[in-house]
């Protein structure tokens, strides 16, 4: 498959050490053709378009905060595809995403993200639902949403809440040590998922 291969070659390109020195220079395009690429028919297409988003949002934060609306939008799109894989991805790719900041990242996360993820929360898939969970935990503690309004916050908290009486306990771990702070569940979140499950 052609177009495969070109965003596997863009993936390549994104995942070069030097790359964030030179993104400046070429990010217009690469974002342009992720954007592009999320939208084509193939599932494999789609998940490399969000591994190229996810990539880009780590290697150069710093510029890829201007093109914060185009590439979430993008890969909100793609949460309700058929393969739990691209779902993956692209909750993935909008967790990076939004961890770099910008000037409207609260309204983006309002009125687009987090009805989203809260909508995934009767994903049919738990690996989607554990990964929706772990990316909205990381939200609670990222250095560029601190200054989020207390409204904004306290949607996020009220997602992950959801998360935290998921059916899974492995899903229901994740949120609540996301509430503790930590990266995996510990015992104190193992013991109040049990708690939440009786």
């Amino acid at each position: 498959e052609l177009r495969l291969q070109l965003v596997q070659l863009l993936e390549s390109f994104v995942k070069l050490e030097g790359f964030g020195a030179v993104a400046h220079v070429c990010l217009d395009d690469v974002a342009t053709a992720a954007v592009r690429a999320s939208a084509d028919a193939f599932h494999a297409v789609k998940k490399c378009a969000a591994l190229v988003v996810s990539r880009l949002a780590k290697a150069c934060p710093e510029h890829v905060h201007l093109h914060l609306e185009p590439l979430a939008r993008a890969m909100l799109a793609n949460l309700r595809h058929q393969h739990q894989r691209v779902r993956r991805a692209s909750i993935d790719a909008i967790g990076a995403l939004v961890c770099c900041g910008a000037d409207g990242l609260e309204k983006l996360l309002t009125e687009d993200v987090l009805p989203a993820f809260l909508a995934l929360r009767f994903d049919s898939s738990g690996s989607v639902r554990k990964t929706s969970a772990k990316t909205i935990a990381k939200w609670l503690h990222a250095e560029a949403l601190r200054g989020l309004s207390a409204e904004c916050e306290a949607r996020i908290v009220y997602v992950l809440l959801g998360s935290a009486v998921d059916e899974s306990p492995d899903v229901a771990r994740v949120a609540l040590a996301g509430f503790l702070g930590e990266s995996d569940a510990g015992s104190d979140a193992a013991s109040a998922a049990a708690a939440l499950s009786l």
